[in-house]
C-alpha cells in the first residue's frame, strides 16, 4: 500500500504542467478526474462548447434568447463576452449573459454584458465588458447566452451538421440522427423565458437579464445558434 501511494505521488508530480485535478462535471455524481487543459491565456477568447463553428449562419429572431453550453475545465477569470459578425448591419443592438447550469439547463444569472451596437462593417467582432468587471469561474458547466433587438446581423454559428458530437449533453426531444444535433437552447424573452424577462426596450436600447424560472426551452433552433465567446482577463 505504501509503495502504491509513493508511486501515485511520483506520477502526479511528473504530470505535465497543464494537467489539473478538477471536479468531474460529466455526470450527476461527484468525484474528481484528471482533466488535461492548457489553461486560459490572458486576453484570449474561448467559444461556447469548445465546438466547431461555421462562418455562415442566420440572422437572429428579435428578443429571442440563445444559450450555448460552456465547459470550464480549470479556474478562469473572464472580463468580456462577444461574438463575430460576418455581415454588417445598419442598425441594431445585442446583449450577452453568463449563467450557472442546473439539470442541464441555464439557471441563475451570474453576470451580463451590454447592450452594445451591432457592427456596421462585415467580418467584425462585437464585444462587451461584463457588468461586474470580472467574474472568476470554477471548473464546471455554464451557459453563455445572447439576444438581439431585431433581426439583424449574421454571426459565426455553432456547427450543427453531421458529426456534431457533444451536443447530446443538452439532450434531444426524441432520438435524433447525427445530422440533427442540438447546438443550443432558445426561449422567447416576452413569454417562454419565464418571469423577469421582457422584450427589448428602445431609446435607449436595453435588455434586462434575469435568472430563469420555469422557462420553456426550444432545443433545436432553426435560425442558427450563434457562437458566443468569453474573454479571459
Amino acid at each position: 500500500m505504501k509503495k502504491a501511494a509513493l508511486l501515485l505521488a511520483a506520477l502526479l508530480a511528473s504530470a505535465p504542467a497543464y494537467a489539473q485535478l478538477g471536479p468531474d462535471t460529466r455526470g450527476g455524481g461527484g468525484g474528481s478526474s484528471l482533466i488535461l487543459h492548457p489553461g486560459y491565456i490572458s486576453g484570449g477568447w474561448y467559444s461556447a462548447n469548445q465546438s466547431p463553428f461555421i462562418a455562415t449562419g442566420s440572422v437572429q429572431v428579435a428578443s429571442t434568447v440563445y444559450c450555448a453550453l460552456q465547459q470550464v475545465y480549470v479556474s478562469v477569470t473572464i472580463k468580456s463576452l462577444g461574438s463575430y459578425f460576418t455581415t454588417g448591419v445598419s442598425a441594431g443592438n445585442g446583449s450577452y449573459a453568463l449563467y450557472n447550469a442546473s439539470a442541464g439547463r441555464p439557471s441563475t444569472l451570474i453576470d451580463y454584458a451590454g447592450p452594445i451596437a451591432a457592427p456596421t462593417t462585415a467580418n467584425t467582432a462585437a464585444e462587451a465588458s461584463l457588468h461586474n468587471t470580472t467574474d472568476t469561474l470554477a471548473p464546471g458547466v455554464y451557459f453563455l447566452c445572447e439576444t438581439q433587438d431585431n433581426a439583424i446581423g449574421v454571426m459565426n454559428s455553432i456547427y450543427n451538421g453531421s458529426g456534431g458530437e457533444g451536443y447530446a449533453w443538452l439532450g434531444t426531444a426524441a432520438p435524433s440522427s447525427p445530422s440533427a444535433p442540438t447546438p443550443g437552447l432558445t426561449c422567447t424573452a416576452a413569454s417562454t423565458c419565464g418571469t423577469g424577462f421582457a422584450a427589448w426596450s428602445e431609446s435607449p436600447a436595453a435588455f434586462t437579464w434575469a435568472s430563469f424560472a420555469s422557462p420553456t426551452w426550444a432545443m433545436n433552433p432553426t435560425t442558427g445558434m450563434p457562437l458566443i465567446e468569453m474573454q479571459a482577463n
